[in-house]
Parts: structure tokens; sequence; C-alpha cells
């Protein structure tokens, strides 16, 4: 055909012919594709990811407070087992100890001595389960007071862990210590006293949270426990609320009781029960005769 160029097969196309002109778009008097500016309008803008960044902020910090209670909740179910082990530990002393429980110490008032967790160790068979795990300070220290550690291991160190054993009245013999209290009752706890004598078992004290060097805790007789704040036992017990006996100058050896879990504590009863409490039912008093009130939840009598 006239005009047209015929090779061996067909006609030759025109490879040189021009493209049509990319269209584009001017802004600002730059000159850019239609590609590039449609990339740039995906993006995002810098107020938007600061909106991003603050609503994640917002977030973390509602949530994290959350965080921090669910773990101190857990450590301390993790306390309340480790006194529900330590209950079954002395129940089953008793039944190897003519139904007696242990005394507190038996021989010294240091590491020395042999003490309450020191009767009680070859039944429980562990040593983790005397220390709070949230008193813990994991510090790796071979003297660390949170911890217990066996006669032999301890040497003078008090290291008898973070849990006391209800001594009220009685000293390392056994022996209702002068004064019980005014008016001259011999009211005790459970240390070292037969289980027939406890008239209120699922109410009096057997093992509370207490301060890391005294491994007992107890009413004297002669002096009222009282709650002490958190803040103002700074000396005595490293910043927690605590129940302390004596009077003004919070020394840390009258620390009887301490709080570390949401400002409460976790407490085993003499049936062998545990649970969290708060402070008010450890200070329970009742008049007795024309005697000075009790602290009716640390003696074994019927008050």
């Amino acid at each position: 055909m006239a005009g047209q160029e015929f090779g061996a097969i067909g006609p030759v196309p025109n490879f040189f012919t021009k493209a049509p002109a990319r269209r584009v778009q001017e802004t600002g008097g730059i000159v850019m594709s239609k590609a590039v500016s449609q990339a740039k309008r995906t993006g995002f803008t810098l107020i938007e990811l600061l909106v991003v960044i603050a609503i994640i902020a917002i977030l973390a910090s509602i949530l994290f407070p959350v965080f921090g209670r669910a773990r101190e909740q857990a450590r301390r179910s993790a306390c309340l087992s480790n006194l529900k082990q330590i209950g079954l530990g002395l129940m089953q002393y008793t039944q190897d100890y003519d139904e007696r429980m242990p005394f507190a110490n038996y021989d010294g008032n240091n590491g020395l001595g042999f003490w309450w967790m020191d009767a009680i160790e070859p039944y429980v068979k562990s040593t983790q389960i005397y220390t709070c795990p949230s008193r813990n300070t994991f510090s790796g220290n071979p003297n660390d007071y949170t911890l217990y550690r066996p006669r032999a291991q301890r040497g003078t160190l008090n290291q008898f862990g973070t849990y006391g054993i209800n001594n009220t009245h009685l000293n390392s013999a056994g022996l209702l210590e002068p004064p019980y209290f005014a008016g001259g009752s011999n009211h005790t706890g459970p240390a070292a006293r037969s289980i027939a004598a406890f008239a209120r078992a699922a109410e009096t004290v057997m093992a509370v949270e207490t301060n890391i060097t005294l491994g007992k805790a107890q009413w004297n007789g002669n002096t009222p426990l009282n709650y002490v704040r958190e803040g103002q036992a700074s000396g005595a017990s490293v910043n927690l609320p605590c129940v302390w006996a004596g009077g003004s100058g919070y020394i840390f050896s009258n620390v009887r009781v301490v709080g570390p879990h949401f400002s409460g504590t976790n407490v085993l009863y003499c049936d062998g029960h545990a649970k969290a409490q708060n402070f008010d039912n450890l200070l329970v008093t009742k008049q007795y005769g024309s005697a000075a009130n009790i602290q009716v939840n640390w003696t074994i009598e019927d008050d």
C-alpha cells in the first residue's frame, strides 16, 4: 500500500514516537509530578503525630499504676501462701510434740539461738517461705536481714525472715514475763502453749509480718499497741505503716506488725488459716474486770 513501509512480517512500528507529556501541577511556584504530590498527602503531619503520642502517654499513665497494683496483689497472694505453709508446718509440729506450739526462741535472743522457724523448718523444708516477696531486697547480700537462714548458717545475725510468731508475755523459756498487764492476769499468746488451751483459735494471732530482726511479735501487756501511719515510722520499719508498742521515738525493736500490702498486712491465725487484714482488727481491745484494756486478738484466752 502506498505511503506505508512493510518489512518481512508486517508494518514496522515507529519506536521513536514521543510519549504523551506527563501532566504536572504547579504549587507555590514548585513544579512536581502528580504521583509525588499524592505521596506527600498520604503521610502524617507533625500535629497528628503529637496527638497520637499524647494519647499513648495518657493511656500509659492510667494503665501503669493498674499494672503495679496487680503485681503487688500477686505478691500479697504469695505472702499469704507463705503464711499458710508456715501454719501447716506449725500444725505438723504440734502433732509430734504433744499438741504444743514451739517457743519463740529457746536459747539466746540472737542468731545463735534456736528459734521457732528452726523448729518447724524440717516440716516446711524451705527457707524461702519465711520472706514476704514485697519486702525481699533481692540484694544477694549474705547478710540480708529479710532472709531466713538456718541456725548453722546465720551466725549471730538475726536472719529470721519477715514473719514473727505471737510471743505475748512469754520469755525464751515459755514463762510469763511480768508485767502481764495491769491487774496481773496471766493472759498469753499461743507460743509454747497447748492448742487445747486456745479458746478462740480462729481469732487469735499466730504469726504476723513483723520487723526484719525481731522474729517474734507480741503485746507487752503494760503498753498498748498503736497504729503508726506510713511516713511517720521511717526510723522503725522502712517507711511502712506499722503497729508499734512503746512511747515516742519509734524504736525499731518496738515494731510489732508492718503493713507492706496496700497499707495492710497478712496474718496467720491459730487455727491455721491466713488472711489479709487491715490494722483495726489487730488493735481491738476489751476491758477485763477492773484491769486495763487487753488486746483481745493477741491472747489465747476467751477474753
